[in-house]
């Protein structure tokens, strides 16, 4: 529990970070220079928790953080924010276990194989019934034309890659 608690701030953080990045309620154009941040806090956390709980950190993360960001949905759909809320921190809870199981098994060069793990779950998690392809990461960057011109030879996936790289 102990070891629970010193990493919620750092969840916390990521959750900030997400959320800012992103144009919402508070930033109608988002911050976009954030994005580059969302994962230090999210890795630190997910390094320093245990086994036992890092699934939960991730629960939470995704729950709070789409529940946030995808606040316009309680106005239109009101009765899908559940499923909102459920469904991401789902979604996050196994992505922040197949982080910690990198972390322990892959050593040094575990920041690799989190990146393409990353890389690939803001890939993944666009299809299907919780298909938002809001909340990609790249996407924060909308207004800055230098960054996405780089979608025009790597889509918008390579972008993505290079932002969550940097984290």
């Amino acid at each position: 529990i102990k070891n629970f608690i010193k990493c919620i701030p750092l969840t916390l953080t990521g959750i900030i970070l997400f959320f800012f990045s992103h144009p919402s309620f508070i930033f109608s154009k988002g911050l976009f220079f954030l994005a580059f941040f969302i994962y230090i806090p999210v890795l630190i956390s997910v390094h320093k928790a245990t086994l036992k709980t890092v699934w939960l950190q991730g629960f939470i993360f995704g729950a709070i953080s789409y529940g946030l960001y995808a606040y316009w949905i309680i106005k239109a759909y009101s009765e899908f924010m559940p499923v909102v809320y459920i469904g991401y921190g789902i979604l996050y809870s196994i992505l922040f276990l197949l982080l910690k199981l990198i972390d322990i098994y892959f050593g040094k060069n575990n920041w690799v194989t989190q990146w393409l793990l990353i890389c690939s779950f803001e890939f993944i998690k666009t299809f299907g019934f919780l298909g938002l392809s809001y909340g990609v990461t790249a996407y924060s960057q909308y207004r800055n034309t230098y960054f996405i011109q780089i979608c025009d030879i790597t889509g918008v996936y390579g972008l993505n890659a290079f932002i969550i790289l940097f984290s």
